[in-house]
Formats: C-alpha cells, structure tokens, sequence
C-alpha cells in the first residue's frame, strides 16, 4: 500500500538536538556539583561562617541557624543533583533507543511513546522537553505517502466505477 521508503530524518534530528541539550545539562550539572562538594571545608566556607556570625544584625540563634541552612544547602544539592543527572541519562538513553526505532521507519509509534517519556524526564516544559514532544507528534501523526497503484481502465458499460486516486479521501 506504501510506496517509496518514508523518511524520519526530521524526528531524527530533533531527537540528537534534544539528546545534545540533555548532555550539557548533565555536564553543567556535575560540575556545579564538584564546585559546591568542594565548598564544604573551604576557606571561602570559613570565612562566611565567621562573617555570619559575625553580623551585627543577626542574633546568635538566626546565625546558628543561617550556617546550618547554607550547609544543609550544600548536602541537599550534592543528592539532588545526581538524581537529576540520573533522570536526564535515562531520557537521553530513551530518546536513542527512540531514534534506532526510527531507522528504516521500524516502529514509529513506539519511538513517538519514548520521546513523550523523554520529554516528561526531561522536565515538563524545558526546551529539551518541548523538543522531545515536537519529535513525538511527528512521529504520531506523519504517514508514509501512498504507493502508486495500477490506473483502473475506464469501462464504459461501468460508468459508476470511480479510480482511486480521483477519490479525495485516503486511508489512514
């Protein structure tokens, strides 16, 4: 019923955009990440402790508790972090396993499901997701043209018999 061979290469290309994006977000990541691991212990770290303490307009209990926060701001960050770099690599592995499907037009249906998962990995309404979501509706909704069929010989003791490509519908 297809023709020729169908090609996907725009899905393609905006799956490797939104697989490069992912990668510099995880590489961005990890190293805010080593630089904020590395504040604990510092002299930078020292000396805001002791300018914290050390401010007139804090009590001693809204410096304890400012010193703490900001040292809990470095743990919490060093945790989420890798959770977040964990969650883009699996987007960015989903969307290559999407892009193999789209070789040779295989299974577009199932490489659209991969992007929208990607997508959603990716953070709801980041670049990265939006472009995921745009690759997945083109995976969803582009259909391979129609093969040329045989011209129906008209018959004249048929003349209700209509050839198809004179129909205005075509079948989905």
């Amino acid at each position: 019923m297809y023709g020729k061979p169908f090609s996907r290469t725009w899905e393609k290309a905006l799956g490797i955009i939104g697989i490069v994006l992912n990668v510099t977000v995880i590489i961005l990541t990890i190293i805010a990440i080593i630089n904020i691991g590395g504040f604990e212990g510092s002299v930078f770290e020292a000396q805001l402790q002791e300018d914290i303490l050390n401010d007139p307009t804090l009590t001693p209990e809204e410096a304890e508790a400012t010193v703490a926060l900001v040292s809990g701001f470095t743990d919490i960050f060093g945790v989420f972090g890798w959770v977040i770099v964990a969650v883009l690599a699996l987007a960015s592995a989903l969307a290559v396993v999407a892009i193999i499907n789209l070789n040779d037009n295989k299974k577009p249906k199932l490489a659209g499901i991969l992007f929208v998962i990607a997508g959603i990995l990716s953070g709801l309404l980041s670049l990265t997701a939006l472009i995921f979501y745009v690759a997945a509706i083109m995976c969803f909704v582009r259909r391979p043209p129609l093969a040329e069929e045989p011209v129906l010989a008209e018959d004249p003791q048929q003349p209700d018999l209509q050839r198809e490509e004179d129909s205005p519908y075509r079948p989905l």
